[in-house]
């Protein structure tokens, strides 16, 4: 099923692009899974096990806040060159705006000192004040900070709980109920 694709994953595997992949191809009448490559190469190469479970954390970043953020966009609640202190007062970093953080330019420095002791309102306090780096507005430099923010803006914008409003405007319209 789908021998391009196929291919296509092997090639970028044999050029070292991603290690390995773990996909399915399904439609009404069949389903096909298939493994093929690593799941790591560093420290060591370990190869991908047919029972092999992975983290999907982040996948709440994308399926989640992203989302959120999009759909506020969406109907007018935010734009994107809104600064994030629109949103959130506290916040110390005029500059940032919606769009540097979509966009993972926004260079906040997310080390906070201790932070699995502080209290969800002192961890709160404390991404409010994070200072921006030297590369504002030129690197792209992934960090969870700009998804955490955007966290906080969702229940801004919408005065509800972020796991209330994902459930009334992703989960529950797709009936992902064992998402």
């Amino acid at each position: 099923m789908y021998p391009k694709t196929q291919a296509l994953i092997s090639e970028f595997i044999q050029e070292e692009i991603f290690p390995g992949a773990s996909f399915a191809f399904i439609n009404p009448i069949e389903k096909n899974s298939y493994r093929t490559g690593n799941v790591a190469v560093y420290p060591v190469k370990e190869q991908i096990r047919d029972d092999q479970l992975y983290d999907l954390a982040s996948v709440t970043k994308v399926l989640m806040t992203t989302t959120l953020i999009l759909q506020l966009w969406e109907a007018g609640k935010l734009n994107l060159t809104d600064s994030v202190s629109l949103y959130l007062p506290a916040f110390s970093e005029p500059s940032v705006t919606i769009q540097h953080l979509l966009t993972h330019t926004s260079a906040l420095n997310g080390f906070i000192e201790n932070r699995d002791q502080l209290t969800a309102g002192e961890l709160k306090e404390a991404m409010l004040h994070l200072s921006i780096g030297p590369d504002f507005g030129k690197k792209v430099v992934y960090t969870d900070t700009s998804m955490i923010l955007f966290g906080f803006i969702v229940e801004e914008c919408t005065k509800k709980n972020l796991a209330l409003v994902f459930q009334e405007r992703v989960s529950g319209p797709l009936k992902l109920s064992n998402t």
